[in-house]
């Protein structure tokens, strides 16, 4: 008596599409392998979006001041091979009440992480009465960061000759 086994056949002529030995149908598998390929596809923005901040704690900044933050400002370092690359800053503070001025925070690039481009920064000037959650000012600003190793935030203008400025810090996504 002989005996009619299933062999496992996944591809061939007279083979795909059909069942191997196991029951597993290829209608399934292209389930299974469109699901995977759709979580990564999911999960790799996820993955690739780095966000730091430039200031461990916050600072606050009196009324016509100017705060110099590039001893304690991070290096962020932005370099992801030769590639050009977008980023935004976010940059918060929370104001007094009646504040009617700027605060400007002024980034600075480098190549080397140690030598600071001080003639060509970048600056985020936020008025001080821009809608505010519970006094808290947040604004974005999109910036190109093309070929450019690191990025730090110098310091921190108060244009108000009256209130102070306080919980100041900026963040930076990429």
């Amino acid at each position: 008596m002989e005996r009619n086994l299933k062999k496992p056949v996944a591809f061939g002529r007279e083979g795909f599409g059909r069942e191997d030995s196991r029951g597993i149908g290829w209608a399934k598998m292209k389930k299974n392998i469109f699901f995977i390929i759709a979580l990564c596809l999911f999960l790799l923005p996820l993955l690739s979006l780095e966000r730091q901040t430039f200031l461990s704690s916050s600072v606050n900044v009196n009324a016509s001041a100017e705060q110099d933050t590039t001893s304690t400002s991070e290096k962020v370092w932005l370099s992801k091979g030769d590639k050009a690359e977008d980023a935004s800053i976010q940059v918060t503070f929370t104001r007094t009440a009646g504040s009617e001025s700027t605060l400007d925070f002024e980034f600075q690039f480098s190549l080397d992480g140690t030598n600071w481009d001080t003639d060509n920064s970048f600056k985020i000037s936020v008025p001080t009465n821009t809608a505010a959650d519970s006094n808290v000012v947040r604004k974005t600003a999109e910036i190109n960061v093309d070929k450019v190793p690191f990025i730090r935030l110098s310091k921190i203008k108060n244009n108000d000759s009256v209130n102070n400025v306080t919980n100041c810090n900026a963040t930076i996504s990429f």
